[in-house]
This record gives C-alpha cells, structure tokens and sequence, in this order.
C-alpha cells in the first residue's frame, strides 16, 4: 500500500470510488505487454505549469521580507523580553487559566535573511524535482468523461480502463505517493512551501474537469542526487497484476465495431479475463 507523507498534501478518496485512466491504443498494448503502469516525468506531461508554485508564491518571493515568520516564545524568553505591565497580565493569565499565554515574536533579521534564502533553494529543489518526479494519471469520477475521451482521441483508437480506488491502492507498493490534485487560481492562491510535494498536487483551475487522481515518486539512482534527470519522456514500472486491477475495458465512443473486436482479441491473447465494451457516450458522437 502507497505512502502518505502528509494528509494535507495527498488526500485520498473512498476505497470505492471509482477512477478511469485514458490512453491511446499503443499505450494500452504496451501496458499489456509489460504488465504495469506508464509514468510520465513531470515536465513532459505537456503543461508548463507542471510542478511549479504559483504567482502569489512569486510575488513573496521577489518580495523580501514580505513573509515575516513567527517564533513562538518559551515562558521564560516572554518574561524576559515584556515590559511589567504585560508581564503581570502574562502571570495572572496563567493564574486564572493554568496555561501561559501564547507570545511570539517576528524573525530578527538574520533569521529573515537565513529563511528568504532556505525559499530560495526550495523553489530550486521543486525546478529540479520536474525533471524526476514519476506521475501517472486518473480521472476521479462516476462517470465517464466526455472531455477526456475527446483529449485522447486524436484518432479513434483511444481506450479507457476502471476500477475502483481500493482496488488500485492494494495494488501499488509502498513507495508510491496517491492523492487528489487541487485547482487552483495560481495568481492568487499561496501553494504551501511546507513540502516540496505541494506544488506536484496542485494544477491551474483550468484543468478542474480532469478530476485528477495522482500517483507519484521520484526516480532517482540516489535521494541526495538532485540533478540526474529520470528518463524522458517516462517509463514502465512496477509490474501488477492487470486482470484483478482492472474492472473494464471500455473503447473510444467514436470507435468502429472492428476496433472493438481488436481490442478483445488483442485481451484474449494476452490471456486477460476482461470485459470490453465500447463507452455509453457513443450517442455524443
């Protein structure tokens, strides 16, 4: 089962939500054949965006000391540093309360200069994370989606599969991240710099209809190695057992009847007990 890092970072849905992955078909053969998923390297998944914090972030960046960090004060450093007035205000508080009271204190200017510099090099780090973060891609929704068919159908062959949430989590192990993605207005929303993941969970609200599901990792012949690209555009990894992952293939609403029969065949001869049938949106088309 995959890892959490944080909860705020990558939430989960029910084991019984239903997710899709859409594909075309030399991506769906390929996936037969090497018995596991396709993982795309971050800056190749053709948004620009992909990866990055967003304007906000920016403006604070360019902006020195416009993100005054907080310290939160021990008792004795309170007592030290208030006037007599609020000191007995502090005391009496603690009295009546039994708790001192919370008092902090702004950043002096060496730790404002040590952490816009620590911000620097995260937003660094998060550039170089582009080029190994591993992701691959699902669409969280009971239904089909008639955006994404038209995505991926730049011809006709473009095939779907589905299964349930709980169905793939069992599947995946330990080292893969899973998590919904957030939209976002990137020019006024401020993506927490808390994890370097949070800017791989979250996209332009744009893409809203993508209902994204993410699993991710990094790839990388070392942790402390930041600077050995992963392979472009991405790769198979992970061998699964498809025919108890997958629920049902379903093809293009555009397709042909031959392309249907070619998918169940090419599924028999891989020796999958799968069930194939052509999506519900055919009468869109």
């Amino acid at each position: 089962m995959p890892n959490v890092l944080e909860p705020m970072v990558f939430s989960q849905p029910d084991d019984k939500a239903r997710i899709w992955h859409y594909m075309d078909f030399t991506k769906f053969i390929s996936m037969l054949e090497n018995g596991s998923l396709f993982f795309s390297r971050a800056d190749c998944l053709g948004d620009p965006f992909e990866g990055h914090y967003g304007g906000m972030n920016k403006l604070f960046l360019d902006n020195k000391k416009s993100m005054r960090p907080i310290v939160l004060l021990s008792k004795e450093e309170a007592l030290s540093r208030l006037d007599e007035e609020h000191r007995t205000k502090a005391v009496e508080e603690e009295r009546k309360t039994g708790k001192f009271p919370e008092i902090t204190r702004f950043y002096d200017e060496e730790e404002q200069a040590q952490f816009d510099e620590e911000r620097e090099q995260k937003w660094q780090l998060v550039e170089k994370l582009r080029k190994q973060m591993m992701i691959s891609c699902w669409c969280l929704s009971d239904h089909e989606s008639a955006a994404l068919w038209k995505l991926y159908s730049k011809s006709d062959d473009c095939v779907a599969i589905t299964t349930l949430f709980g169905h793939l989590r069992k599947h995946l192990p330990d080292h893969l991240l899973v998590g919904k993605v957030n939209y976002v207005d990137l020019n006024s929303h401020f993506i927490s710099e808390a994890d370097v993941h949070y800017p791989f969970m979250h996209k332009r609200i744009s893409f809203e209809h993508e209902h994204e599901l993410r699993i991710m990792f990094r790839q990388t012949p070392d942790e402390n190695d930041f600077d050995t690209p992963a392979p472009e555009p991405g790769e198979w990894i992970n061998p699964i057992n498809l025919e108890t992952l997958i629920g049902a293939v379903l093809i293009s609403p555009s397709a042909t009847a031959w392309f249907k029969e070619l998918v169940e065949k090419v599924v028999k001869r891989y020796k999958l007990d799968l069930t194939v049938r052509q999506s519900a949106l055919k009468q869109l088309y």
